[in-house]
């Protein structure tokens, strides 16, 4: 599954504001609360929990903080663009500002990993990112990883191409 594909208007939030990791991490918890159901406190515990093993912020500015819930039915995403850039611990050294949050049931790991690893793939780029930071509203973040998604998965246009996708 790409992790897009779980994405609606209503779990991208922009603009939000958050002084640190562990407020932002706080934030993500409370939106991810109202989007579904998991208590607050036991998301961002979840999070935090997540983040002791190892920064989820990966590079460009970008943090994919994830979280597996016990008795969790389904899948949920939520993706925060945040008003500042803040340390985050990330592997490239640069602050965050693009929270790509991932909240999973524990017993689905077959599903998780590979979610986790689109996500990843997908926010490698350094244009979907920058059209992330340009989108003034959630529908326009959906439209930037439709954008994207199509022009992965089209095929070459031009014999240069094919062979830069091939090499």
């Amino acid at each position: 599954m790409l992790a897009h594909h779980l994405l609606t208007e209503d779990d991208v939030v922009l603009g939000v504001g958050a002084s640190d990791k562990a407020s932002a991490l706080a934030k993500l918890a409370s939106l991810g609360e109202a989007r579904t159901g998991c208590d607050a406190a036991l998301l961002r515990q979840a999070f935090t929990r997540r983040e002791k093993l190892g920064s989820s912020g990966f590079g460009g500015g970008v943090a994919i903080p994830h979280a597996l819930v016990d008795g969790r039915a389904a899948p949920a995403t939520l993706l925060v663009r945040l008003k500042t850039s803040i340390e985050f611990d990330a592997l490239d050294g640069l602050p965050v500002d693009i929270l790509y949050a991932l909240i999973w049931p524990r017993d689905d790991l077959l599903g998780f990993l590979p979610t986790l690893a689109a996500a990843c793939r997908a926010l490698r780029s350094e244009r979907l990112r920058r059209h992330i930071r340009a989108a003034t509203t959630p529908a326009a973040v959906l439209a930037c990883f439709a954008t994207a998604a199509g022009r992965r998965g089209a095929p070459p246009r031009t014999a240069k191409e094919a062979a830069s996708a091939s090499g």
